[in-house]
């Protein structure tokens, strides 16, 4: 029910980057997160949370929201396990992140996007 859910529960956040610029391989804790290109293109790796990925990621820092991993997903040379999704997000176009699922994102152009989310805390 829509009357349930607590304003205090939303957030989004503006994300400005040069062409190249990079976030992390992390994941958030998030119930609902969901990220919009407005004006660029991000590349986007997402990579489920679950038995395949099991001790794949050693972490390297957890804080409220998020968990950081030790390894660059974006890397040429490392090999996504199965389940990984690599795409292209355009001007325009928007990608629902899964909950607690590992990503990482890359800007191939000079790329503003914004992210909504659903806490729940």
């Amino acid at each position: 029910m829509a009357a349930d859910i607590d304003p205090k529960d939303f957030d989004w956040s503006l994300w400005m980057g040069a062409k190249g610029t990079k976030t992390a391989n992390h994941y958030d804790t998030d119930l609902f997160n969901f990220l919009y290109v407005v004006e660029g293109k991000k590349r986007t790796v997402i990579i489920p949370n679950d038995r395949r990925t099991d001790d794949m990621f050693k972490l390297q820092s957890f804080i409220s929201g998020g968990a950081l991993a030790d390894v660059d997903i974006l890397h040429e040379d490392y090999n996504l396990p199965e389940g990984a999704v690599d795409l292209i997000v355009n001007g325009g176009e928007g990608v629902v992140i899964p909950y607690r699922w590992w990503h990482s994102v890359e800007n191939l152009e000079d790329t503003m996007a914004y992210g909504f989310r659903v806490t729940g805390n």
